[in-house]
């Protein structure tokens, strides 16, 4: 399989640059879980909720011959007697081609299982983020709710494990924001300016504050939210890029241009 493009599709959504542990985990090393988790988790290892066994029978229709003869093949080697090691990279595999095929609710509730066998922070990161290009990439919406869902179940899971972690909270308040609940439609946005407090020091926050900012046309709260980020973080290039957006709505060409000139040379 080659995962050079399922990796560069992904790294739009890795909301807290976690692009290198999804290569590390995913595609780097095999796994060896404690027995005690082999013993525990072993369950993980087949798909056990009947929305993704519905979700996989509606897509399968729409793939190709050879696209349905590979999942088919892993599919059928999941169910031999294999090392544990070896379930959870053909697990791996199944998360990444059904990326590949535009499904990534389906391709996060793989990521899940692998987080279940793993248990680790960055393995429930990697499946809340896979999940969570779903939330916009889906066509249907069964699939990106499933998704929202799976995103919000996973990253939680990343803060009951590494709670001082800013990523994890971050990414969580970003799910919410990107699909509110309809009783509480400013839950992300809350929770993303309660972590400006717990977190004060780390720039993301204000970015993504500052891009929430831009989409309502809040420009001048948009542009101090942003500035904050740079000020924490001077490298911070999505703030500086999106600063000089910002700077261009109101009207500051000059301090719009030099953002632009530094946007531009570093994304070069």
């Amino acid at each position: 399989m080659n995962t050079s493009g399922f990796l560069s599709r992904l790294q739009w959504f890795f909301l807290s640059g976690c692009l290198g542990l999804f290569a590390l985990l995913y595609w780097g090393f095999d796994t060896k879980p404690s027995d005690f988790r082999i013993v525990e988790r072993d369950r993980a290892l087949t798909l056990r909720n009947t929305d993704v066994s519905t979700l996989i029978a509606e897509a399968r229709p729409s793939l190709s011959v050879a696209s349905v003869s590979v999942l088919s093949e892993i599919e059928h080697q999941l169910e031999m007697d294999l090392p544990h090691s070896e379930k959870t990279a053909l697990l791996k595999e199944l998360a990444g081609h059904w990326y590949e095929l535009g499904y990534p609710s389906i391709s996060g509730a793989y990521a899940e299982q692998i987080g279940e066998v793993e248990g680790t922070a960055a393995a429930w990161s990697i499946a809340g983020s896979t999940y969570y290009s779903g939330i916009e990439k889906e066509s249907s919406e069964k699939s990106r709710q499933f998704s929202r869902d799976g995103a919000i179940r996973c990253f939680e899971k990343a803060v009951s494990l590494e709670p001082e972690n800013p990523d994890h909270h971050l990414n969580l308040s970003l799910t919410y924001t990107a699909a509110p609940p309809s009783d509480n439609p400013m839950k992300g946005v809350l929770m993303l300016r309660s972590l400006t407090e717990r977190f004060p020091q780390h720039s993301p926050v204000y970015t993504q504050l500052g891009r929430l900012a831009i989409q309502t046309g809040q420009y001048d709260r948009a542009a101090e939210r942003l500035q904050q980020a740079i000020d924490l973080d001077p490298e911070n290039i999505r703030a500086i890029c999106l600063l000089a957006d910002t700077w261009d709505k109101l009207g500051n060409t000059e301090r719009a241009s030099a953002l632009y000139e530094q946007c531009n040379r570093n994304a070069r």
